[in-house]
Formats: structure tokens, C-alpha cells, sequence
């Protein structure tokens, strides 16, 4: 747990309008100034000084952050030391180690690198071009052909392929002169170059398409769902939308229309729920898997992330909340509202910033130039050229 005590220094007044401090990650602020970002504990003290140009969003994960410098590029720890040298080029913000032993991919002096969480350089190779290891392979590619190579370094599957894609499911997505097909992890052709287009594996279903038409196979590339659809989005909550000619609906993973193409628009599912528009109504409507009406969206805008139980709305240039039944806990009149985090929002109004719980209640009152995320217990806020961290009262706890 975070000291939640006021201290008596005022560690913050250095910090101005021209500064910015973001939430606490892994014990960890990023903190902006003009001479590059650095980092604050959760007492206040600038552990990390402030020289970097930029830092991975979110900062810390498994304690490192990903930092760069003068077009060079490294992971530092939380005490700020370079674990991973900053000497490599790239200009990705978002790197970060996986696969249990954790090996990514950099470049310097115009080699490509396999570096460890440790620092350690422990693959060096060759290749125009090297990507980071997925279920335990890399794709690298050489003269616009491609291939892939394990964590020794061995070239396990020739580079051949026009176009490759990570391994998921065991398989991966690849093309020869237009044709596209799945290879094992031993470069097996499991199902033939005989598509138009191919994605990645998904809980076992890869969409597909042949001369327009869109459809998912299996990992066996027995024909699921039927390629017959002019487009297929990404499955969420078990639920795709389909495009059939002008007409969006959903199918089921079994490839079941469980909801008709009929409807002009139509949004994922989030939190069993999805937003669509017929052609011959005004304004929205909020459905159900069974494609039952929750209730009508009379707003200009929704954003539809119901997995928490409400979804932000827009009326007039303001914003509101409403529950999964379509009913106002919030009425819109605010500029603009932040997602939950913590059991509170943050909330714009009249240039002000505050912040209110789930019921809608403003349990800080707009009054800050700037509101940040709450998290380990505190908020980021800001009044004038003044910086402070709050508690979930409203309190200041560092200063």
C-alpha cells in the first residue's frame, strides 16, 4: 500500500502548468518536464531524473519501463538503472519482455539483436529484417522473403513466403504470390496456399477469404463459418459482426446467424450488449445476444463498454452515463468524463476538473486544471502551476 501521509516538504512546487504527472504504476509516476520524462516515488522524490525523450505507456510493467534517448532505446529498472542499455535504435514505445525468459528484438550498428531481460545480448543475426518470438519462434526475413528462426538462432523455416505473420494457436498465417495458407511450428504446410487473405488464429478460427467473400476455417481448414460475407470483425464475447452486402448482423462461433444481416450499423459486444442502427430509423438501438431491443440510444454519441456495467454518452456536446438498461445515472453535462478507475471518474466541467462515483455523486467537486487517473489510492491533480496527489476524499497527500 502506498504512504498515504501529507509530508511536510512541498516535494511538488517545482512542478508547474508546463509539467506533467501522470498516475502511480508499479510505485512509479512519470513525470514531464522540458528536459525529457523521469520518475517520482510515492513519497515525492525524483527517483529517476528527468533526461528521457520518451517512456512506454504504461510506464513500469514487471519492473521495467521502456525508455528512449537521443533516437537510442533500452529498459530501465524502478531505481533507474539501465538494465538493458539505452544504445539500441527503434522507435516502438509500447516494448515489453514476454514468453517466461523473455527475449526482444533491437538493432544497432544496422544488426539485428535478441536481447534478455537481463540485458544480455544472446542472439545475434543477420537478416534484414527480425521480429520478437511468438510461441517460441521469430519471423525474420532477407531480400523480401521470409521465415522463421528459433531462440538458438537456427533458420528452422526457410525463408520463402511473400508475407508471414506470428505464430498463434500453433499455426501461422503465410503467402506466396498472392495465395495465403497456415504452417506447423516444423514449416508443414497444415493447410494449403489456396486463400485470398488469411488472419491469425484465434481460439481455434482463422478468417479467410476468397474472391471478396469472407469466411473461418479450424485449424484442420475445414470451412466453419461459410465464405459468403463481404466482412467478419473479430469475435468478442463470442460474437462476430458480418457484413452481407449493405447489412451487418452477428454470428456465433459455430457459425450460426444468431442475429439477421438487417441492420445499418452494428458495434461489438461488450458486456452482453451492442449498439446498431436500422436503415429506416432515426438514432440507435442497444441489443441483446438474442437481438432483443434493451432500449433506445437518443444520443449523438455512446461508447459502448458495458463490460463495467455503464457506457458513456453524448447529448448536446455533453456527457452522461447510462446503466445496461438504458437508464441515466448521470444526465450529460459534463465536457467530458474518464473511465472508472479505482470506483471514481474523472469529470470536466467548465474547464474544471472533479470527480465522481459510480452512482453518479461528485465526490470531489470540479475544481482542478487538471484530473488524472486514481490509482494505488491517488490521483494526479493540478491547480494553477501547483501539483498535488490526492485521496479518494479529496485529500492531499503529497505535495
Amino acid at each position: 500500500m502506498p504512504d498515504l501521509t501529507i509530508h511536510a516538504a512541498s516535494k511538488l512546487s517545482k512542478y508547474t502548468k508546463e509539467n506533467l504527472i501522470e498516475e502511480f504504476i508499479e510505485g512509479r509516476a512519470a513525470v514531464y518536464s522540458e528536459n525529457g520524462w523521469g520518475f517520482l516515488d510515492e513519497k515525492g522524490n525524483e527517483v529517476i531524473e528527468m533526461q528521457y525523450d520518451g517512456v512506454s505507456s504504461p510506464c513500469f510493467s514487471d519492473g521495467l519501463a521502456f525508455v528512449g534517448k537521443n533516437g537510442k532505446y533500452g529498459f530501465i529498472d524502478k531505481n533507474g538503472n539501465e538494465v538493458v542499455k539505452v544504445q539500441y535504435d527503434g522507435n516502438q514505445m509500447t516494448r515489453e519482455f514476454s514468453e517466461g525468459d523473455g527475449l526482444i528484438s533491437f538493432v544497432k550498428n544496422g544488426q539485428f539483436i535478441y536481447v534478455n531481460r537481463k540485458g544480455k545480448e544472446v542472439l545475434k543475426v543477420k537478416y534484414d529484417v527480425a521480429w520478437d518470438f511468438s510461441d517460441g519462434l521469430a519471423a525474420v526475413g532477407k531480400k523480401e522473403k521470409y521465415g522463421f528462426i528459433n531462440k538458438q538462432g537456427k533458420e528452422v523455416i526457410k525463408l520463402q513466403y511473400d508475407t508471414v505473420s506470428s505464430f498463434s494457436n500453433g499455426l501461422a498465417a503465410v503467402s506466396k504470390k498472392g495465395k495465403y495458407g497456415f504452417i506447423n511450428k516444423k514449416g508443414k504446410e497444415v493447410i494449403g496456399l489456396r486463400n485470398d487473405s488469411a488472419e491469425s488464429f484465434q481460439d481455434g478460427l482463422a478468417v479467410v477469404s476468397k474472391k471478396g467473400k469472407y469466411g473461418c476455417i479450424d485449424k484442420n481448414g475445414k470451412e466453419i463459418i461459410k465464405l459468403k460475407y463481404d466482412q467478419i470483425s473479430e469475435f468478442s464475447e463470442g460474437m462476430a459482426v458480418v457484413k452481407l452486402k449493405e447489412d451487418y448482423g452477428y454470428i456465433n462461433r459455430k457459425g450460426q446467424e444468431v442475429i439477421k444481416p438487417e441492420y445499418a450499423m452494428a458495434g461489438r459486444f461488450n458486456g452482453g450488449l451492442a449498439m446498431v442502427s436500422s436503415h429506416n430509423k432515426n438514432g440507435s438501438e442497444c441489443i441483446d445476444k438474442n437481438g432483443k431491443v434493451v432500449f433506445k440510444a437518443n444520443y449523438e454519441q455512446i461508447n459502448d463498454y458495458f463490460d463495467e456495467g455503464y457506457a458513456v454518452v453524448y447529448k448536446k456536446g455533453k456527457a452522461g452515463m447510462i446503466d445496461k438498461k438504458g437508464r441515466e445515472l448521470i444526465k450529460p453535462k459534463y465536457n467530458s468524463i474518464y473511465m472508472f478507475s479505482e470506483g471514481l471518474a474523472a469529470v470536466q466541467a467548465n474547464g474544471k476538473w472533479g470527480y465522481i462515483d459510480q452512482n453518479g455523486k461528485e465526490v470531489i467537486k470540479p475544481q482542478y486544471d487538471h484530473g488524472g487517473t486514481f490509482s494505488s489510492g491517488m490521483a494526479a491533480v493540478r491547480k494553477g502551476d501547483q501539483w498535488s496527489f490526492i485521496d479518494q476524499n479529496g485529500k492531499v497527500v503529497l505535495e
